[in-house]
């Protein structure tokens, strides 16, 4: 059986090479497509739907590792923001559209250094392994929440948050999306080479219904970016996103108009799966905020994501697979024959008793770091306190 995948292997990463000397480069439908057909088309032949999880995890690991400057924008919108109440001249942000839908956009300097450095050192001191780190082999990074202080003014998460809430609105194209209720934004470290988090998605990815409460569309602020490595991709069309410090990735998983099945309202049926490529020199900070409607500060996440997830949530702590509910809707069609995308539930046991209340000092578990206390001072950056 080894033998077997390791003849497949050097067959993929054959065809990988040879599609990106031909493209220039190793991204998007048109190199996978390219690659299929060129595994297809050999003499051998090549069993793209038996080998279908070898072959997306193969390819992913090639483009992880070609630096090809990320997927161009097919075009680019003006976003212009000022805070409520201010009388400071809006600022305006250029957003870059990889995918119409579900959605794609990149926005560069999204944060300011101050805001990045400020959140960066403010959760270093409860830092623990990210849920599946490291008794899984999916996820290896250390986390840490974020809670906006929605009465203190000027605080920096609450400010944060807001912006992104309005930007979610007005550019994002859902207009729905509450500030209040919201989950806690998510610090992920990402330490040392070979740090990564693979192929996944933030909420429902199979198609499915939608319902209020869910989560529908996620952002990546990336504060640190690593020296080599890291970058996201989106497995099922290769769109490639380089991190950059101060840029915002956001993409929704709610389907804007329907699908082609008829529904109004529906969920991605694979096109949001992505993953964090492994780290290959440096470190990388990202801050993750999921995003829901029809949350308020009485009735917030929690309850909606363990009414969506009560058996996974029940079931996460008993490591016993949840009851059947019935039959899942079938997905659309996907781009590729690549596989249905591994699909991350909304909660998981070590998030529901993490987010139960905002935080309190813990300590490090991670191999000794010179990170300080993680309290934060005015002057603090990321390179004082050796990111």
């Amino acid at each position: 059986m080894r033998a077997h995948q390791a003849e497949l292997a050097q067959r993929v990463r054959a065809a990988a090479s040879a599609c990106h000397a031909s493209l220039g480069h190793a991204q998007s439908v048109a190199w996978l497509g390219c690659v299929q057909t060129t595994l297809i088309q050999e003499p051998a032949g090549f069993p793209v739907q038996q080998e279908a999880t070898l072959l997306k995890d193969l390819l992913l690991n090639y483009t992880c590792d070609v630096d090809d400057g990320g997927t161009p924008a097919i075009r680019s919108v003006t976003w212009s923001w000022r805070p409520p109440g201010s009388a400071a001249v809006p600022v305006s942000l250029r957003v870059d559209v990889l995918q119409e839908s579900p959605p794609i956009l990149l926005v560069d300097d999204f944060v300011s250094d101050d805001e990045c450095s400020h959140m960066v050192n403010a959760s270093m001191g409860d830092m623990m392994p990210s849920p599946g780190y490291p008794s899984g082999g999916n996820r290896r990074s250390y986390s840490a929440s974020l809670f906006p202080r929605w009465d203190v003014e000027g605080d920096v998460v609450a400010r944060v948050s807001r912006r992104l809430v309005a930007f979610v609105r007005e550019a994002g194209g859902y207009p729905d999306v509450p500030e209040v209720g919201q989950e806690p934004l998510s610090a992920v470290y990402y330490r040392e080479a070979g740090d990564e988090f693979r192929s996944h998605c933030d909420g429902e990815c199979r198609g499915g219904a939608y319902w209020a409460g869910r989560r529908i569309a996620t952002s990546l602020t990336y504060c640190q970016a690593a020296e080599e490595g890291g970058h996201t991709i989106f497995s099922l069309s290769a769109i490639k996103v380089v991190p950059r410090k101060r840029r915002m990735l956001f993409f929704g998983y709610k389907l804007r108009g329907g699908n082609a099945r008829g529904a109004t309202e529906a969920m991605d049926g694979g096109l949001s799966e992505h993953a964090g490529c492994p780290i290959r020199r440096g470190t990388k900070v990202v801050l993750t905020q999921w995003l829901r409607e029809a949350v308020t500060a009485e009735r917030d996440w929690r309850h909606y994501a363990r009414l969506d997830g009560e058996e996974t949530f029940r079931n996460a702590v008993a490591r016993t697979p949840p009851p059947r509910r019935g039959p899942s809707p079938s997905p659309p069609p996907l781009p590729s024959s690549l596989p249905s995308p591994q699909c991350e539930q909304p909660l998981t046991a070590a998030e529901a008793r993490s987010a139960a209340a905002p935080p309190s000092r813990r300590a490090w578990v991670a191999p000794p770091l010179e990170l300080g206390t993680g309290a934060v001072s005015p002057s603090e950056s990321l390179t004082s306190r050796a990111l």
